[in-house]
């Protein structure tokens, strides 16, 4: 919270700056690995870091929805 300070207003949209690179940074990288693994053959969902978010969002529905 800024409260009417133009160096802590600046510092909160440099963070905001920040956290918006990295969201785009993620998103291209899974985007990425997701068009190279289906090019290779693969889906990206079959085992690995991203099967296991996989696993962990449909574990998470199918307790929301019985």
């Amino acid at each position: 919270m800024a409260l009417g300070n133009p160096r802590g207003l600046d510092a909160a949209k440099q963070t905001w700056t920040y956290g918006l690179y990295g969201f785009l940074i993620v998103v291209g990288y899974i985007s990425i690995y997701t068009i190279i693994t289906r090019l290779l053959g693969n889906g990206p969902l079959h085992g690995g870091f991203l099967g296991a978010i996989n696993d962990g969002l449909n574990a998470l529905v199918g307790v929301m929805n019985p």
